[in-house]
Formats: structure tokens, C-alpha cells, sequence
């Protein structure tokens, strides 16, 4: 008869032939994980860096938030759009136009969603190029207004 904690003969052989691939999924497995810490770091020092653009973001833009605004120098209209007081109807509006196509919230949101930001520094880009795409707006009714265009 045999031992009572002794396995059947049927369960030794079984945990014979399986013992290889326990080993190898294990080892396996091991090296995954490895791989999977290393992304990890990797992650957490985008974010780290990420998180450290934000804040000196939110420095600049807190910076200007206190800034009175007649303290501000005035930007001229054409260093706005990047032509010179010269430029032909044409030029400005093939400047704004570039500017706008290369500045505009939507298409800035559509690059950074495909790039995977984090939400705050998602929100503070779009803010800046909101307010960048708004002096652009302003620049060109200014000129438009000084029948330049």
C-alpha cells in the first residue's frame, strides 16, 4: 500500500512533463516584467518631464496674468503675422493664413491627442495657442481694418 501523502505514480509523471514549460513560462515571464519595468521608467520620466513643462508653463502664463496690460508693448500688426509694413495685400493674407492653418486649437488638439499628452499639459498648450491664434485674429482685423487687406 502506498504512503498516504505520496502522490499517485499518474501525478509524478504529469508534474515530470510539465516541469520544462513551468520553468520556461516562468523565466518567460521573468524577462517580461523586466521589459515592462523598463517602459515603466521610461513612462514615468516623460510624465516627470511632462509635469515640470506644465508648471513652468503655469510660471510663464501666471507671469503674464500679472502683468498690467498697458505695461504690455504693443506687437505690431505685421510682426504678428511675420511680413513687413510693405507687404502686399497678398502676402498678408497668405501669411495669415499659414499662421492659421499652423496654429488653429483643432488641429494643434488633433496632433496632441494622436501624441497622447497627459491632460495638463494638454490643456495648457491648447490655452497658449488659443491666445497665440487670438493676437493672430486681432492682427489681421487691425490690417484689414487699415485697409491693408
Amino acid at each position: 500500500m502506498e504512503h498516504p501523502t505520496a502522490a499517485p505514480s499518474i501525478e509524478k509523471k504529469q508534474v515530470q512533463k510539465d516541469a520544462p514549460r513551468a520553468v520556461r513560462l516562468a523565466f518567460q515571464f521573468a524577462r517580461q516584467n523586466e521589459t515592462l519595468k523598463g517602459e515603466n521608467s521610461g513612462l514615468r520620466a516623460t510624465i516627470e518631464s511632462l509635469q515640470q513643462q506644465v508648471a513652468d508653463l503655469k510660471k510663464q502664463v501666471g507671469g503674464l496674468q500679472t502683468t498690467k496690460v498697458n505695461q504690455q508693448p504693443r506687437e505690431s500688426p505685421f510682426a504678428v503675422l511675420g511680413v513687413s509694413t510693405g507687404a502686399t495685400p497678398e502676402e498678408i493674407r497668405k501669411a495669415f493664413n499659414n499662421l492659421a492653418l499652423h496654429t488653429h486649437s483643432d488641429k494643434i488638439k488633433g496632433a496632441l491627442e494622436k501624441a497622447g499628452i497627459p491632460e495638463p499639459a494638454y490643456s495648457a498648450i491648447v490655452g497658449l495657442t488659443e491666445e497665440k491664434m487670438k493676437k493672430i485674429n486681432q492682427a489681421y482685423q487691425e490690417l484689414k481694418e487699415m485697409e491693408r487687406v
